[in-house]
């Protein structure tokens, strides 16, 4: 049994059908925040991240996609893009998730951690958490979505901005753990500023 070749199969088929495009000269949302040397870079060269949870999170965001597709039809749309200018630099980011409803729009960033660490433990029985300020948030996938926030306010200003994080995780407290689906609200955008 040749598990190598099995595992890069499994790796390819996580990633079909997702490619992203960036407007000519332009800095992605998630690089900006990860590691700007590494877009530098991959001007250059030819940069390839692998890792198991990056498996997962492609994995993740296929099925949401899907069951949103299914729910909204035309309403739904994925990687919906977010550019703006600032300053020298052109910001291009990718919204996993974008739903018009009405008089409100939705984004919604998808993420898939190996941990996601809760204040305190959650004892019901839904698998369904939304964070009543007990998940502890990776601050680049908190800033990201208030990025994210902004640039719809900015898209869409006579409409009602909802962003949410929706995680796919093992959440764990002391010796308390748990693999739970959690919605998380983003109250607030990053500021002109903050962003600058």
């Amino acid at each position: 049994m040749n598990f190598k070749a099995l595992v890069e199969r499994i790796q390819a088929k996580s990633k079909e059908g997702r490619e992203l495009n960036y407007t000519e000269g332009a800095i992605g949302i998630t690089a900006l925040l990860h590691c700007p040397l590494k877009w530098e870079l991959s001007k250059k060269y030819d940069i390839e991240t692998s890792a198991v949870e990056i498996d997962d999170g492609f994995v993740w965001e296929k099925q949401v996609k899907e069951s949103l597709r299914e729910l909204y039809g035309e309403a739904f749309k994925e990687e919906f893009d977010l550019i703006t200018e600032i300053g020298e630099y052109k910001l291009h980011g990718h919204l996993d998730c974008f739903v018009e409803d009405g008089n409100t729009v939705i984004g919604i960033e998808l993420k898939a951690p190996k941990i996601l660490l809760f204040k305190e433990p959650y004892t019901d029985k839904e698998t369904i958490f939304y964070d009543d300020g007990r998940v502890v948030h990776n601050d680049i996938y908190l800033t990201q979505a208030k990025i994210e926030k902004l640039l719809l306010k900015k898209l869409f200003p006579e409409k009602e901005v909802k962003v949410y994080l929706f995680y796919k995780a093992l959440c764990k407290s002391g010796k308390w753990s748990r693999k739970l689906y959690v919605v998380s609200e983003v109250k607030e955008s990053i500021t002109e500023e903050e962003l600058k």
